[in-house]
């Protein structure tokens, strides 16, 4: 069945799962979600997604999107069978563009992997729960608030803040490479720990391994307990999806314990992989 749906209308319906839309948008797109089969299979696709990703049973979970997803006419969303037999195997492989996986499909590259970035915002690998984590991951634009009011914040030049600003609207737009360059335009002299640990961050959102590595180092060398944890914490679960387990632990060793959540976490995924 064709799907005869606009990319606004994708992107409200990926809203709409992650519980993105509020007030008017919320309700108007209820309203049009009532009488839209296309979107009511767009939505019910895209739930089956996330939940494959969060689960530790893909093919258990793809198998549930397969029954909620048999329409009333009794056939099944177009995507399904592409879906159950690539998960496994799945791979971001261009953030820059924001394909969905319906134009690989058109394409013919979708026989290499499944592009999830259009719905996500992340390249994924064999590993769902990584991929989950890293896809949840915050990323701030500012440096961590002062623990106690007497103590001063920091100062941040106008045109670094500008920066600043900008890079956080083009993420929230999902445009991770636009984000990406404006952070890269602040000069080396202003290039704040909090800084490289949100470059580092976006590069690991993107699954750019390797490309995140550098600045989440540099941010792990921070004297800011807060932003230091962080990047231990980001770059073990990156050496995990590389495979690199000594690597992680290495970096998971060095969690302050300040965050308990993070050192909890990081033993699990220890235990686990």
């Amino acid at each position: 069945m064709q799907l005869l749906l606009t990319d606004k209308e994708y992107d409200l319906a990926r809203a709409y799962i992650k519980k993105e839309l509020i007030g008017v948008a919320l309700s108007d797109f209820e309203s049009k979600l009532k009488n839209n089969e296309a979107l009511q299979e767009e939505v019910i696709f895209q739930k089956s997604i996330l939940s494959a990703l969060r689960l530790d049973m893909v093919e258990e979970a793809m198998s549930k999107a397969k029954i909620d997803n048999v329409l009333e006419h009794k056939t099944e969303h177009p995507q399904y069978e592409f879906v159950r037999n690539n998960m496994q195997q799945a791979r971001m492989e261009n953030a820059r563009s924001q394909r969905r996986i319906r134009r690989w499909v058109v394409t013919g590259l979708a026989a290499a992997c499944i592009l999830l970035v259009g719905i996500f915002g992340l390249r994924m690998n064999s590993n769902p729960i990584l991929n989950n984590e890293i896809a949840n991951l915050q990323v701030v634009f500012a440096p961590p608030e002062p623990e106690f009011e007497y103590v001063k914040g920091v100062d941040i030049p106008t045109e670094v803040q500008d920066k600043l600003d900008d890079a956080k609207n083009q993420y929230k737009d999902n445009d991770f490479d636009a984000a990406l360059n404006t952070l890269n335009e602040i000069p080396v002299k202003d290039m704040k720990d909090y800084i490289l640990l949100a470059k580092g961050t976006i590069y690991a959102k993107q699954g750019n391994n390797k490309e995140s590595v550098e600045p989440l180092s540099k941010a792990a060398q921070s004297e800011d307990i807060v932003i230091k944890d962080e990047a231990h914490y980001i770059l073990g679960l990156v050496y995990l999806r590389m495979e690199n387990k000594t690597k992680a632990e290495k970096q998971f060793n060095k969690l302050s314990g300040e965050n308990e959540k993070y050192r909890d976490e990081a033993d699990r995924l220890l235990n686990k992989y």
